[in-house]
């Protein structure tokens, strides 16, 4: 083996053994109580809490999730229509960093096994103990995968707790029961219905579009310059299926 790939393979192996002590030792208890916190405080005058959990590695603050916010926005609005007093918490399953980043990917490449399970446990605990509050468990893409992974791990509480998943990766097996709904732009989505040529060519075009956005002075994200077909969510259109979803499983207040 050549000196430059051994050199590389040991700084690759070093970052991510790296990452993930940072992730159990600092990021993890952390990132916890600041969830804890986020939920008991809007839980004192709020009787239902939407869990916002962003695409991508998913530390997006909901103030600038421009794809997702819209849509977490009518979520609420269509909730507060029926009488409920609503707030947006979010999950962050990493930070926006190199060791964030590559921490990431232990926690993706076994569905979020140590996440998912922690958030399931403090969403059956808060309902079993505030069970006149709602709870809706939000994800966009990789965020519906772990909404996902949550919500198959909370075994209680069906009336109280609901999931909403846009775009779930096709990878993802789906629980389907009457508390989850899935949106997929009516089967558009090429990442949600696993269309894997057209996949592959955005894939394979990301690159020179993120290079032409950073000549043009516009610089965007891998995950955008993929642009996956069907995997951009309008309000507008996905708003019928989401009103009458909530109309269904949440009882109206008076």
């Amino acid at each position: 083996m050549k000196k430059w790939l051994k050199i590389t393979l040991f700084i690759i192996a070093s970052i991510l053994i790296a990452s993930f002590i940072w992730f159990d030792l600092f990021f993890w208890q952390k990132n916890n109580n600041f969830f804890e916190a986020n939920l008991k405080e809007a839980s004192k005058e709020n009787n239902l809490i939407i869990i916002f959990n962003s695409g991508g590695f998913g530390f997006v603050n909901p103030e600038r999730a421009w794809d997702f916010k819209p849509l977490i926005e009518g979520i609420k609005k269509g909730a507060e229509d029926l009488g409920y007093k609503v707030a947006v918490v979010p999950y962050y399953r990493t930070e926006d960093s190199l060791l964030g980043k590559a921490a990431y990917l232990k926690e993706a490449m076994f569905n979020f096994s140590k996440e998912s399970k922690y958030l399931a446990n403090q969403l059956t605990e808060f309902s079993l103990f505030n069970q006149d509050k709602k709870i809706i468990i939000a994800g966009l893409s990789n965020g519906a995968a772990f909404t996902e992974a949550t919500i198959k791990k909370i075994n209680c509480c069906e009336n109280n707790i609901f999931a909403v998943e846009f775009g779930s990766p096709f990878w993802t097996e789906k629980k389907n029961q009457a508390n989850i709904l899935y949106l997929n732009n009516n089967g558009k989505d090429t990442l949600s219905e696993g269309n894997i040529p057209a996949l592959i060519w955005s894939l394979i075009k990301a690159p020179f579009v993120m290079s032409y956005a950073r000549i043009a002075g516009n610089p965007i994200s891998f995950p955008e310059a993929m642009n996956v077909p069907g995997h951009q969510y309008e309000w507008q259109q996905v708003s019928p299926q989401i009103l009458t979803f909530l109309s269904n499983n949440i009882k109206a207040k008076q």
